[in-house]
């Protein structure tokens, strides 16, 4: 049985649950998806194209996410591309996951209780969880967001004005 190989430190990778010699043997030799580990990860490769027409291409309402990493992947996030369309007023809140957008082209904003708050290409906004906010776009804007834990992949909001809709 072999043991954590010099170099590697337990306390390193407080998120791989082996306690022992035997746990990390059980690890290695049966690695998964989750547990990524000494080079015998899989490599995971995916383009937008990929995405493209499949059922992780969702309209969310007022716009396009493209998911391209989702829960069945098993990397605990979720990353999306996602378009805001020209002229657009979206209330949205995530009670179950934390989300980081950030902006690659075009221009927009974000309002929550704390004020309205201008976004345009290198800039990120997130949200607390649970926080209600409104994502508008003049012009349209294109975000790469990052959502935790991670999204099953097709969901879509039921956009109301002046409700916030969440997933």
């Amino acid at each position: 049985m072999p043991t954590v190989p010099k170099g590697i430190a337990r306390w390193a990778y407080p998120y791989f649950p082996w306690n022992t010699d035997a746990d990390f043997h059980r690890l290695v030799t049966r690695p998964s998806r989750k547990y990524r580990l000494l080079g015998r990860c899989t490599l995971l490769v995916r383009s937008v194209e990929d995405v493209v027409g499949s059922e992780y291409d969702v309209d969310w309402g007022n716009g396009t996410s493209r998911r391209l990493l989702v829960q069945a992947d098993e990397l605990g996030f979720s990353l999306t591309e996602t378009y805001v369309q020209p002229g657009s007023e979206s209330y949205l809140r995530y009670d179950n996951h934390q989300e980081v957008c950030y902006c690659v082209s075009g221009a927009g904003s974000v309002e929550t209780a704390d004020g309205l708050f201008d976004i345009k290409p290198g800039m990120l906004y997130a949200p607390g969880m649970g926080e209600p906010h409104i994502l508008r776009s003049e012009h349209g804007m294109t975000l790469m967001c990052v959502f935790s834990p991670a999204l099953q992949g097709p969901e879509k909001h039921l956009l109301t004005p002046g409700v916030h809709s969440s997933y």
